[in-house]
């Protein structure tokens, strides 16, 4: 999903004329896989981890042949223009920090807000307790009257929506180009990071954030290392946040008492 909705940013974009335009797409992009996902686990009951590597393989596929479908005869990589850094008055003059945290892409702003937005309507409104209780006890929802599959569609749909919207950050936000292997497994990692969290907004995005440091750092010690002329293969460097990831997991899952996994995560209905 997440380089399904690369790709749809990149295109978006590249007839819309619009990041904008380019946004929107990635997560209507994303969300169509989404839809496969839930027709086949909530309708067809299959196996969502089967369900999910087979979307793994078709999403990435898929994407990059049609990429090359329309680009594989051009000389150079096309590129967009994507967001500009929006700098936020006050705060983006602030020493240290305000370059860092204040002055980005406006669709890092929008991400952001997602997650205040996912935490507000998962804990403080009806409908996120029903999403929840969909997960966590489903004949709860049934007794009450409201269809649990409806609910878990509405969630599926939602998530692949916020999948896209990651795929688009990197294409609008950050590269402006499209390129195959461009996710370098970050979807794993934002799995790893919804563990690691304990199923907790706060949670995840603190962990997103401490892979997003280890992902800058490699990068800068590359280049002060001598970048492709160093002796250190670049592969060493590539690993390092994705290491990171697994040893703070690790960590995480020997201090953890239980898991947080809601009740019937995988469970058919």
């Amino acid at each position: 999903m997440l380089t399904v909705g690369a790709l749809g940013a990149f295109l978006g974009e590249w007839y819309g004329n619009s990041a904008w335009v380019g946004m929107m797409t990635a997560v209507v992009a994303a969300m169509g896989l989404g839809a496969l996902h839930a027709a086949l686990t909530i309708n067809l009951k299959l196996d969502q981890i089967v369900t999910g590597i087979m979307l793994v393989l078709l999403g990435v596929s898929c994407s990059d042949f049609v990429y090359d479908s329309i680009f594989g005869d051009a000389e150079s990589p096309p590129r967009i223009d994507g967001f500009e850094p929006v700098d936020i008055p006050g705060l983006s003059s602030v020493p240290a920090v305000g370059v860092i945290l204040f002055q980005q892409p406006t669709v890092v702003y929008v991400a952001l807000a997602t997650c205040v937005g996912a935490w507000w309507v998962l804990h403080r409104s009806a409908i996120g307790l029903t999403i929840r209780a969909a997960g966590e006890d489903p004949e709860t929802v049934a007794a009450a009257g409201k269809s649990v599959a409806q609910v878990r569609w509405v969630a599926v749909l939602t998530g692949a929506g916020l999948a896209g919207l990651g795929g688009a950050v990197l294409v609008l936000g950050q590269l402006q180009l499209y390129s195959f292997g461009l996710i370098a497994g970050r979807g794993w990692i934002a799995i790893a990071m919804v563990i690691l969290s304990r199923w907790t907004i706060p949670g995840a995005l603190a962990g997103a954030f401490v892979f997003g440091v280890a992902d800058s750092f490699q990068l800068r010690v590359q280049a002060a290392s001598g970048g492709l002329d160093s002796n250190v293969p670049v592969e060493f460097f590539q690993m390092l946040p994705y290491v990171t990831t697994l040893l703070v997991l690790v960590v995480a899952s020997i201090r953890g008492r239980r898991s947080a996994a809601p009740a019937a995560l995988g469970v058919p209905l």
